[in-house]
């Protein structure tokens, strides 16, 4: 006993103490940039806390609000990667990164195969599961860690994480760490495309089951179905012939009220407005799949076309058309408005025939794409074996250029083409086959573009708080903010939005931070100024109890590109604000997508292109 203390107590403490000790040593040793580091106490990192003189002086002017990510071999307090920010370098974090450390330790370090696809396929489900928000807070800060290649993410030198933090070493453990990544986003891409976005049919689901089963029955429904919308199609392209067969075009178009049965002229008016109606309802659903054309043709795999990817498109891309345009006539002359109105409705009812079969089955949809995901996340996994530096740095490199950019993936690599010596022309073969697979992964790994894995996207705490989603009962929100100055009574108002929106864009970020408190390790920010995309300048100053602006630094900090305030909460002060982006619209852009962030609105979308097209000009 020791001051009415257990001796084990003391014990547990001061290996507590020794491992805090050398986990600091480690990140010293192994962190190359934004140095100096800085350590709060155990106290202060949930709690207001003081920074030294040293520390405010002569540290934090010269570290960015970049978010990082350190990955460890020590393992302290149940945890072996780091979030760091610009005012702390171990914050606390909700998201568990812990595991994206194991499975690139089995992978990379290790070469435990087994253990890597054990660990892959657990988060993967883990990721299915995470609400919008959990999912977003964890995006984002993996999104900045692997941003330009994942220059924000460093690991410690041991021979069971890395040998070495020499630059070639160390980008090539950066880089084949975004290529594992890559593995799960596609994958929550495709859960999102699929499931959340409700882009599923019978067609798509079919593809599902039967890629990686050898009992292909379910291809049955998938004939009934096709056989039932191409008959019907067809029906009503028979009719429509038949109709012009006795009729002359222009008199089956123009000429109804002069048929035999002189049909009154507000009976065409009726019907030529109902066919029109019926047209611009079956054009709203054609167009919808004309939109998400890359998408499908992305998730049935772009090196092959096989019989389901036909009938897909010729269902949901062909028929439409063709009923939208036969449909139109068909109705127009009919003889009486009930069968114009349950012919309308017929037709509008056979395009929608494969996306209801699902439901009529009884099929679980989100367990089957589910299932589907995990199988293919193995199955990529597995073409990454036998990858080598020079075949991964091939691959980025391949990606910096325009040209002869490599096409998508598909086939994982044989058994035969991974290791082993050969001489002659088996390495040649070797090697091709290597590089056959690459341009296969090329392709499976980046959704659509070629220049998408580890793109420029970055998390930033401008304020000290620990990384986590909304919770509500804190009081905490992550999600996007919408940015508006009150015309009426002219102050600013910032608001939380569940979608990014035009008003939430923000091109320009300067902020000063408070200095009655210069010590503290909570920050708060007493000037804040937000000039938006469409140019509006929004600000917000602190006013103390005797309405006046509180003191303030001198120097501003600047943030330049697109942004978006995903944390936001003020008092007097504000006490909390944390926001994500890129320098550029195009990487913003691609970010909400590969990562699965926030829907953009249709006019937020037409905004950042906009600001592209402009960025473009000012690049040349």
């Amino acid at each position: 006993m020791s001051n009415g203390r257990p001796s084990s107590v003391l014990s547990t403490a001061s290996r507590a103490v020794e491992k805090r000790s050398q986990l600091e040593g480690i990140m010293k040793s192994n962190c190359r940039e934004n140095t100096p580091l800085i350590f709060l106490r155990e106290n202060d990192e949930d709690e207001v806390g003081e920074y030294t003189d040293e520390q405010v002086n002569d540290i934090l002017p010269y570290r960015d609000f970049k978010t990082r990510l350190f990955i460890a071999n020590l393992a302290y307090q149940g945890n072996s990667a780091w979030v760091r920010n610009h005012h702390s370098d171990s914050i606390p974090s909700e998201s568990n990164f812990t595991y994206i450390r194991d499975f690139f330790k089995a992978s990379f370090a290790m070469k435990n195969h087994t253990a890597a696809k054990a660990i892959l396929t657990s988060e993967l489900t883990k990721w299915f599961d995470l609400s919008d928000d959990a999912y977003n807070t964890l995006a984002t800060t993996l999104a900045s860690a692997l941003s330009e290649q994942a220059k924000n993410t460093s690991f410690q030198e041991h021979k069971a994480m890395v040998l070495s933090t020499d630059l070639k070493t160390l980008t090539h453990a950066r880089r084949t760490l975004v290529v594992l990544l890559d593995i799960l986003f596609s994958k929550r891409h495709v859960k999102r495309f699929l499931y959340t976005e409700n882009n599923s049919n019978i067609y798509r689901l079919v593809h599902c089951v039967t890629k990686h089963r050898k009992d292909k029955w379910p291809l049955i429904y998938v004939t009934f179905s096709f056989l039932l919308q191409f008959a019907l199609t067809m029906l009503v392209v028979s009719e429509l012939i038949a109709l012009i067969l006795n009729n002359s075009f222009n008199s089956l178009v123009f000429n109804n009220n002069n048929q035999e049965d002189e049909r009154s002229t507000l009976r065409v008016v009726f019907l030529y407005i109902l066919a029109s109606l019926g047209a611009i309802y079956s054009s709203l659903v054609a167009s919808k799949e004309f939109r998400i054309a890359k998408d499908v043709r992305n998730f049935y795999g772009r090196q092959h076309t096989g019989p389901l990817q036909i009938i897909d498109y010729t269902v949901n891309m062909i028929l439409p058309v063709v009923l939208i345009i036969t449909g139109f006539f068909v109705i127009v002359n009919e003889e009486d408005f009930i069968n114009a109105v349950l012919n309308t409705a017929a037709f509008l009812f056979i395009p929608e025939i494969d996306d209801q079969m699902p439901r009529l089955l009884g099929y679980d949809t989100e367990a089957m794409i589910e299932n589907y995901l995990i199988a293919e996340s193995k199955e990529q996994y597995d073409g990454l074996l036998g990858f080598g530096e020079e075949d991964i740095s091939a691959l980025f490199d391949h990606m910096t250029t325009k040209k002869n950019r490599m096409p998508i993936i598909g086939e994982k690599v044989r058994n035969d083409d991974r290791g082993g010596a050969t001489s002659g022309s088996g390495d040649g073969d070797r090697r091709m086959a290597r590089l056959k697979s690459m341009k296969e992964i090329d392709d499976e790994f980046q959704v659509s573009s070629g220049k998408r894995l580890g793109l420029e996207f970055n998390d930033y705490y401008i304020t000290n708080e620990p990384e986590r989603g909304s919770s509500p009962k804190d009081g905490i929100l992550y999600t996007p903010y919408s940015i508006n100055v009150n015309k009426r009574h002219g102050h600013s108002e910032i608001d939380p939005s569940n979608y990014i929106t035009e008003d939430c864009l923000v091109q320009h970020v300067e902020w000063r931070y408070t200095t009655v408190y210069p010590n503290t390790t909570k920050p708060r920010v007493a000037y804040l100024k937000l000039i938006k995309l469409d140019g509006e300048v929004v600000e917000i100053r602190e006013i103390t109890h005797k309405k006046k602006d509180a003191r303030s630094e001198t120097q501003p900090h600047v943030l330049k590109g697109v942004y978006v305030v995903t944390n936001f909460v003020m008092s007097n002060s504000i006490l909390k604000l944390r926001l994500c982006g890129s320098k550029s619209a195009k990487d913003f852009i691609w970010a909400m997508e590969y990562y699965s962030l926030w829907s953009l609105t249709r006019n937020a979308t037409m905004l950042l292109r906009t600001y592209k097209k402009v960025e473009d000009k000012e690049g040349d």
